[in-house]
């Protein structure tokens, strides 16, 4: 990767803002995700310009891949899905997986 400068980088971290935005269905954890993933994905390990677009992205929402695991155990032990809904109220239709069909009746 060719060295940015400070500004591309965040013209960049707005781009990739956008795009996690536009496809997250109004779920904070799943834009976090999205937008994490890219960030990643865009600033890899071993990339001359990680560790400032990595503080920079924080500002934006970024986290962690441990950061993220611990939303979804945290989003578990509240009963929600993955996408930080209830269930039955998921957009994405959570409710109709066998596995929170199966942890109701365990209630």
């Amino acid at each position: 990767m060719k060295h940015m400068t400070i500004e591309q980088i965040r013209a960049e971290l707005d781009s990739l803002s956008r795009e996690s935005d536009r496809g997250c269905g109004l779920s904070y954890e799943l834009f976090v995700a999205k937008f994490s993933g890219a960030v990643d994905t865009a600033f890899p390990e071993g990339s001359p310009q990680r560790d400032t677009a990595l503080r920079e992205a924080r500002a934006m929402g970024y986290a962690s891949p441990s950061e993220l695991e611990q939303m979804q155990e945290e989003l578990a032990e509240e009963g929600s899905c993955a996408h930080g809904f209830h269930p039955d109220y998921c957009p994405a239709g959570c409710g109709d997986l066998e596995s929170y069909q199966n942890r109701d009746r365990a209630l």
